[in-house]
């Protein structure tokens, strides 16, 4: 793949082209009336008129670059107003990523056709609009499914994808590789997490459990899928989803975790030296599994995934009464083949609103709500798609989930540092937002409630002795 990557680059080099030094149509400053539409310029146009289902002729134009610099790929949202066969005006908000806003740029093409990185993401994106997300549509549509448990609903809708305008290039992305959605924040918005003037606060409990209900039919319905068609999904959908770039990163060592937590998350807290100890080992243990090979392990409760369940990649649409429309999860290539405990475990320690957590004798009941949230929806699912629900009772359902969790104790406190570290001072530590220490400090209650991490104190070794304690305050 790599050799092909140097080819085609070497194959650009040698074209002669005497380009001007601002030939980018989003770097230039003259009138629209005075240049070609950038939706032309970009050969965007044809997306449009598959989509519409025939010739448009584009009218106006109002293009907004996402980002500064020339990142690679390029994302800008684009306001166009079309007139169609019929003479109707249609004004459409879309969002476009490319892998770079100029074409010709031969030094920028040579630089993106380097990043194998976002060619394999690009990739992975193309293919899941083109192909994953309508092979399970056709599989919903055979079975007859309703349209409030489409797993379509989920992400934007798209206009259209490609990885090549050559048809005979379409092995990786090339600097033609385009994808054109309906702007998802049209609709959408980041509005659940501005609340009490802190964009990471967290989701209230109401905006939570709508969004538990989205990620469970997601995965119960893929189930569905694996279980019923399981030569399609093997075959077809996991090969994609599974697309990724390895990175053989050195992890950093456990005591480099438990200091930053210990000393950072939990630094006004009077803790016991055991119970020092027994978090320290904890991490230690349970950060080493992703380092396990998982070949043969039991696939009953694995559906497509999202790696990053959390912030800032769900949108919500929140109206008036406080009801949400269906949640929207962007940069779909983070998703994957794994546990669906993976994805609900993120969420709720990255996402939920911790003083959710903080009533003393609320914590379990809370905690236990939106499990019984999640798992009604998962199981109303199943039913949906006429699946045997035999393997996926609630004691079932709850056993994996406390199995899983506890085996992603590093990689929740990982998750929760990079969402709330602002950036770090001389001495290399991190400088974390005042949301930090709350939400550390329900993750540890809750943790030790469920006896993820073991309590110092013999008097809470059976969680149901209390089920009200709250170890931190």
């Amino acid at each position: 793949m790599m050799e092909k990557m140097l080819r085609r680059i070497r194959r650009f080099c040698s074209l002669r082209r005497n380009v001007d030094d601002d030939r980018s149509p989003l770097g230039r400053s003259t009138p629209d009336k005075d240049r070609p539409f950038h939706i032309n310029n970009m050969q965007l146009r044809q997306f449009l008129e598959q989509h519409l289902g025939g010739r448009v002729d584009i009218e106006e134009e109002h293009v907004t670059p996402q980002q500064a610099g020339d990142p690679v790929p390029c994302t800008f949202q684009i306001q166009v107003t079309v007139r169609t066969n019929s003479k109707t005006l249609l004004t459409l908000n879309l969002f476009v990523k490319m892998l770079m806003d100029d074409q010709d740029d031969l030094p920028k093409i040579e630089r993106a056709y380097m990043r194998l990185d976002e060619l394999i993401n690009m990739k992975k994106v193309v293919q899941t609009y083109n192909v994953v997300i309508p092979k399970i549509g056709m599989f919903q549509e055979q079975m007859k499914i309703q349209k409030h448990f489409l797993i379509s609903n989920l992400f934007p809708e798209c206009v259209g994808a490609r990885m090549s305008l050559q048809p005979r290039l379409l092995y990786l992305p090339d600097q033609s590789s385009a994808i054109m959605l309906y702007n998802p924040c049209e609709q959408c918005t980041f509005d659940a997490w501005e609340l009490e003037g802190c964009r990471y606060n967290g989701f209230r409990y109401n905006t939570s459990v709508l969004i538990l209900r989205d990620m469970a039919r997601f995965h119960a319905g893929t189930i569905a899928m694996r279980l019923k068609g399981n030569t399609t999904f093997e075959r077809e959908i996991i090969p994609i989803v599974s697309l990724e770039v390895k990175r053989f990163k050195k992890i950093p060592p456990f005591e480099t975790l438990s200091h930053e937590l210990i000393s950072h998350g939990l630094r006004d807290v009077q803790l016991p030296d055991d119970q020092i100890v027994a978090i320290r080992e904890s991490l230690h243990l349970y950060r080493l599994d992703d380092w396990i090979i998982r070949a043969g392990r039991d696939q009953t409760w694995y559906a497509l995934s999202y790696s990053r369940y959390c912030n800032p990649y769900i949108m919500s649409s929140q109206t008036r009464s406080n009801a949400t429309k269906t949640s929207k999860l962007l940069e779909l290539h983070r998703s994957g083949f794994n546990n669906c405990c993976e994805d609900l475990a993120s969420f709720i320690f990255t996402c939920v609103n911790p003083e959710i957590f903080e009533l003393r004798f609320a914590i379990f009941q809370m905690f236990e709500n939106l499990l019984e949230e999640y798992y009604y929806e998962f199981n109303r699912t199943l039913q949906v798609h006429k699946i045997p629900i035999d393997q996926y009772t609630y004691h079932g359902f709850t056993s994996e989930f406390h199995a899983v969790g506890k085996k992603m104790l590093a990689h929740i406190f990982e998750s929760i540092k990079s969402c709330f570290c602002e950036n770090y001072n001389r001495d290399g530590d991190p400088i974390l937002s005042n949301e930090y220490s709350k939400r550390i400090k329900a993750t540890v209650n809750i943790m030790t409630m469920y006896k993820w991490i073991k309590h110092s104190d013999s008097n809470f070794s059976d969680v149901s002795t209390d089920r009200n304690l709250l170890l931190l305050s």
